[in-house]
Order: C-alpha cells, then sequence, then structure tokens
C-alpha cells in the first residue's frame, strides 16, 4: 500500500519526518511526501479533505487557527484514514492456474 501526502509549503523537516513515521508505524509500503508549490500537478490540498461538504467545512475550520504543523498532522492524519477505510482483505490465488509458456527470443538469447 502506498500514500501521497501533500504538506503546506511551511512545512518543517521534523513535520515530513513525523509523516514518514506515521506512514511507517501504520505499515505502508511507499509514500509520496510533497510540500506546495514543488510539483506542477499536484491536487489541491482542499480535495484531502473533502468526503462531503458539510464534514469538509467543518474540518477546514477546526485547522484554520492552527499553527501550520499541526494542520500537516491533521491533513496526513486525515488521508491515512481514509485508506485505511478502503482497504480490503487479500484473496489467495489458487493453487492450480491455467496458463501457457510464450518462447521468445530477444537479441538471441531464449527468453
Amino acid at each position: 500500500i502506498s500514500k501521497t501526502i501533500n504538506m503546506p509549503a511551511a512545512s518543517s523537516v521534523e513535520d515530513c519526518s513525523n509523516a514518514y513515521m506515521k506512514s511507517w508505524k501504520l505499515g505502508l509500503k511507499a509514500n509520496a511526501l510533497y510540500r506546495d508549490g514543488s510539483k506542477l500537478s499536484q491536487p489541491l490540498a482542499s480535495s484531502i479533505l473533502a468526503s462531503g461538504a458539510d464534514e469538509e467545512e467543518t474540518l477546514a475550520d477546526q485547522i484554520s487557527d492552527l499553527p501550520q504543523a499541526a494542520r500537516a498532522a491533521v491533513i496526513a492524519e486525515r488521508v491515512v484514514e481514509r485508506i485505511v477505510e478502503i482497504a480490503r482483505g487479500r484473496e489467495k490465488m489458487p493453487t492450480r492456474r491455467k496458463g501457457y509458456t510464450q518462447k521468445a527470443i530477444v537479441g538471441g538469447h531464449k527468453v
């Protein structure tokens, strides 16, 4: 499982470290950490909070008074929260599967 975390431009090194530590504690395989303005095609930070219009406004009001570091932590926690809700159980592959072997030669070598 991997996750993208968007942080404000004023995020400190400690904020990034905390985000990586939280990802590790939650068992994520990888995460991509972006600060505002560091990526041209970055999604809007408000889209992270959107799961319902009323909920978005309430959360935006709650974090507007917080310092930048605390906002980043709340947003990162919210992102991880959404991913955990979507997680599904693993389905095992059958013991025997149908298939075929395709023979190929690349540069004079059998693949």
